[in-house]
């Protein structure tokens, strides 16, 4: 049988503090066995990552930098993103049905991003928003659903 490589990974708080650390095949692989098993992940500095396709159901990630992440395709629902920060996050396709996402940042790096991960999302009509490098105005929890995604 071939021998899967391991390596040392670790998840950082967002003043750069390890939370959590242990030996798996990929970081992206770690975090979701660490929401399976209940860990949470508030305040943990996960910019940038590639989370595609994950199982974060019922994850925590109450205040945590999630700016410019990839949750294309992941299972996120019943998980808390409150306060978090998600600036440019990728979202097409995400399943997060009954998350919550009180006071999180998903303002758009540019004024033709929209975010919208299915239950939240963001209002693309210059119009209702005359200032495209402000954040965007949360429509409601709701919209993603009437509005067919958005236009994303």
């Amino acid at each position: 049988m071939e021998r899967i490589p391991v390596k040392g990974v670790a998840v950082r708080k967002i003043d750069g503090e390890i939370l959590y650390d242990g030996e798996a095949r990929s970081l992206k692989e770690f975090i979701q066995d660490l929401v399976k098993r209940g860990m949470s992940l508030a305040g943990t500095d996960l910019r940038g990552l590639n989370l595609t396709h994950l199982d974060l159901e019922g994850g925590d990630f109450a205040g945590a930098w999630l700016d410019g992440a990839d949750l294309r395709g992941a299972v996120a629902r019943k998980a808390s993103f409150s306060g978090a920060s998600m600036r440019g996050v990728r979202a097409d396709g995400i399943q997060a049905d009954r998350s919550d996402f009180s006071g999180a940042d998903l303002s758009a790096p540019a004024a033709s991003s929209v975010l919208c991960p299915k239950g939240f999302c963001h209002d693309p009509d210059p119009l209702e928003d005359p200032a495209p490098s402000a954040p965007r105005r949360a429509i409601s929890p709701t919209c993603c659903a009437i509005r067919a995604g958005c236009g994303t």
